[in-house]
C-alpha cells in the first residue's frame, strides 16, 4: 500500500509533489508527524535489502513511509 495524495486544508498534494516539496505548510508537517508516531508500523532501517524492510499494518506503515 502507498500514499499517492494527500489533501489537507485545501491543498492537495500528490506523490511526486510531497518529493519535491522544500518547504512544508505547517499542516502537511502535522499531518504526517501525526502519521508517523500514531502507529506501531515500523522500518528496519538496518535490513541488508536496499531499501528499508517494513513492519506492521499495511496502511500503518504507508503512512510512516510517506512521513
Amino acid at each position: 500500500m502507498t500514499v499517492t495524495t494527500l489533501q489537507i486544508a485545501g491543498q492537495r498534494f500528490d506523490n511526486e509533489a510531497l518529493e519535491e516539496i522544500v518547504d512544508e505548510p505547517l499542516a502537511l508537517t502535522l499531518l504526517l508527524a501525526g502519521g508517523a508516531l500514531c502507529n506501531d508500523a515500523q522500518l528496519d532501517a538496518d535490513s541488508p535489502r536496499e531499501t528499508p524492510h517494513a513492519v506492521g499494518d499495511p496502511t500503518e506503515v504507508a503512512l510512516v513511509v510517506v512521513a
